[in-house]
């Protein structure tokens, strides 16, 4: 039976993804290459809905959901605008109904996304989360000591 997601992962952003989830389960065949993807990830959590019967898949970090595979043809990942405009134009579609930086990446067709999922996969955990405390080191100004 596919059951909801847990309390800890019920809130703000994720609501949308859960919203456009519900009754929707996820095929082996693409549950299998996100899971792949993200399984080097540290801190990142998968949450499958129905692992028996093949319930959709959720990834998060920080629990913020970042990706997830559902249906038979693909994943979707919470990327910076910038790669989802990238990813749009090799084929990629987004999926305005959960936000601006979500995007659907259909799997084994001509795109060839899933050569490309591992590091889409990590673009979207990094997207998820702060920044890593030593990700901006300021530069001294000009004519200072």
């Amino acid at each position: 039976m596919i059951v909801g997601p847990p309390e800890n992962l019920k809130h703000g952003a994720n609501e949308a993804v859960f919203a456009f989830l519900s009754g929707k389960s996820a095929h082996s065949d693409i549950a299998g290459p996100l899971w792949y993807a993200v399984k080097d990830l540290p801190g990142a959590v998968a949450y499958c809905a129905d692992r028996n019967n093949y319930g959709y898949v959720v990834v998060c970090a920080n629990s913020l959901a970042f990706a997830f595979a559902t249906g038979m043809g693909g994943v979707s990942l919470r990327l910076p605008v910038h790669v989802v405009d990238q990813v749009v134009a090799k084929g990629g579609e987004t999926v305005p109904s959960i936000g601006p930086d979500w995007v659907y990446l259909p799997l084994f067709t001509s795109s060839g996304f899933e050569r490309e999922l591992t590091t889409l996969a990590k673009a979207a955990f990094e997207h998820s989360g702060p920044p890593s405390n030593n990700s901006f080191k300021p530069k001294p100004l000009r004519g200072s000591a």
